[in-house]
C-alpha cells in the first residue's frame, strides 16, 4: 500500500522526488513505531488512539510542532489516497489535531549586507568566487528556491532575453526575468567556467570538476557569505528568496505578480509576505503620522563622466551604490559628481577618480588614482566621508 501510494503522488500528482522521500520517511516512521508497540502494522485496523500515540511519541522525543504537522500531514494523504482507491473506509486522521505551529513573520537579510557579501565575494576572482557571488545574485534578482537553483539547466538561462526557464514544484515550468546587471555576471561566469572547468553535466552551476551543485551546497555557499557580513541567524538560501519578495513588495509590486514568480500555487502562500513588509508600514506612518518624521523623498543625484572611454553599466551601478551611501551620514547632500579617466596608459595605476559632492553653503572633494576605478572609488568615498563628518562636528 505504502509503495502504490508513493508512485501515484510521485507519477500522478507529480510531486517532487524531495516531496516522495519525505511522505515515504514519514509513513515509514509510522508503520515502524506501530511494528514496534503492536507487533505489526496494517492500515486497515489502524486506530486514531494508536496514531495519537505516536504524535506523543514524536513530542516527547523533542520533534518540533511544524515537523509534527507535517508528519501528520503525510499520514492524512496517505488515507485519503487509500480511501480513494477503495483500499479502506478506514482514516484514523480524521480525529487527529496536529499541534499549533507559532506563527513568524518571514526572515529578510538587509540590502547593505547583501552589498556587503558581494563586496567581499568578489575579491575573490577565481572560479569559484565568480560562481558563489553569481549565486547570491542570481536568487535575490529571481527568488528562485536552492532545488531549483541546482536544478538549473544551462540552456535555460537565455541572456539575450533575460530571462530563466524554471522547473519548480510539482514539474511545474515558469519563466522568470532577470536585469542587465545579473546578464553580465551569468556571463563572466560562462567564461570562467569554459575556461577552467572541464563541464560533464548540462546543470547550470558546477563544482570545480565539472559535476552539477545539490541543493545542499547552494545552501553552505549561501550561509558562508552571508555569515561573513551578518550575525543573523538564519542565513539560508530561503532567506534569500524571503527578501526578494519582500522586496519588490516594499517598492509596489503586485503580490499576484510576485506569486507567478515565487511559483507559489496558490496566493495564500505568497500573501505572508504582505505581513512582513515592515519597510512598508514604516514609510506608511513617517508619511502620515503627525509625529512620524516625514521621510525626505529626494535622493541626492549622481552624475558620472566618463572620460576617453565608455563606463559599464555594471560599473555605473557600482558607482552609484557607493556614493549613495554618504547620505547616511548627512541628508543635505544634494549632487554628486563622479569624474573618471584613465591617465599615463603604459602604467598599472592609471585609474583616476574625482568626486565632488555638493551641500548648501560647501562642497566636498576628493581624488584617488588607483589600478582599478572600483578601488579608486572607494578610496575617494571614504575620504568624503571623513570630510563630511568633520564638517558635522563642527555645527
Amino acid at each position: 500500500m505504502i509503495q502504490s501510494f508513493l508512485q501515484y503522488i510521485r507519477y500522478e500528482k507529480n510531486y517532487s522526488s524531495h516531496t516522495v522521500l519525505s511522505y515515504q520517511t514519514d509513513i515509514e516512521q509510522l508503520r515502524d513505531f506501530i511494528i514496534t508497540q503492536k507487533g505489526g502494522f496494517d492500515p486497515k485496523n489502524l486506530t486514531s488512539d494508536e496514531l495519537r500515540e505516536w504524535v506523543i511519541a514524536l513530542m516527547d522525543v523533542g520533534e518540533k510542532p511544524s515537523s509534527v504537522k507535517r508528519k501528520i500531514s503525510a499520514v492524512r494523504s496517505f488515507y485519503k489516497f487509500l480511501n480513494l482507491k477503495n483500499l479502506t473506509d478506514n482514516n484514523p486522521t480524521l480525529k487527529i489535531v496536529a499541534p499549533k505551529v507559532p506563527k513568524s513573520l518571514p526572515k529578510f537579510f538587509y540590502e547593505k549586507d547583501l552589498d556587503n557579501c558581494l563586496e567581499v565575494s568578489e575579491k575573490n576572482c577565481n572560479f569559484e568566487g565568480v560562481r558563489n557571488s553569481l549565486i547570491i545574485e542570481l536568487i535575490y534578482q529571481t527568488g528562485l528556491r536552492r532545488s531549483e537553483v541546482a536544478n538549473l539547466e544551462d540552456v535555460n538561462v537565455d541572456v539575450i532575453n533575460r530571462q530563466l526557464k524554471v522547473l519548480g514544484k510539482g514539474n511545474k515550468e515558469r519563466v522568470v526575468p532577470f536585469g542587465r546587471g545579473l546578464a553580465e555576471m551569468i556571463e563572466t561566469y560562462r567564461a570562467k567556467r569554459e575556461e577552467e572547468v572541464k563541464v560533464n553535466t548540462t546543470k547550470f552551476f558546477v563544482h570545480q570538476k565539472g559535476t552539477a551543485l545539490n541543493p545542499m551546497h547552494i545552501y553552505n555557499v549561501v550561509r558562508k557569505l552571508m555569515g561573513a557580513v551578518t550575525t543573523q541567524e538564519k542565513r539560508s538560501p530561503h532567506v534569500l528568496r524571503h527578501t526578494f519578495a519582500t522586496s519588490l513588495l516594499n517598492d509596489g509590486a503586485d503580490v499576484k505578480a510576485i506569486k507567478d514568480l515565487l511559483g507559489h500555487e496558490t496566493l495564500a502562500a505568497t500573501q505572508v509576505y504582505t505581513h512582513a513588509s515592515f519597510e512598508q508600514i514604516k514609510k506608511s506612518y513617517q508619511q502620515a503620522h503627525p509625529r512620524g518624521e516625514k521621510e525626505k523623498e529626494d535622493t541626492m543625484e549622481v552624475r558620472i563622466q566618463s572620460i576617453h572611454f565608455d563606463a559599464t553599466e555594471k560599473l555605473q551601478q557600482f558607482i552609484e551604490k557607493k556614493v549613495n551611501k554618504l547620505e547616511r551620514i548627512s541628508d543635505e547632500l544634494s549632487t554628486a559628481e563622479v569624474i573618471l579617466k584613465v591617465v599615463k596608459p603604459e602604467t598599472s595605476e592609471n585609474k583616476e577618480a574625482k568626486i565632488t559632492v555638493l551641500a548648501p553653503n560647501t562642497e566636498f572633494f576628493a581624488s584617488k588614482v588607483c589600478d582599478t576605478f572600483e578601488e579608486a572609488i572607494d578610496l575617494c568615498v571614504e575620504a568624503l566621508e571623513k570630510q563630511i563628518k568633520k564638517a558635522k562636528e563642527k555645527k
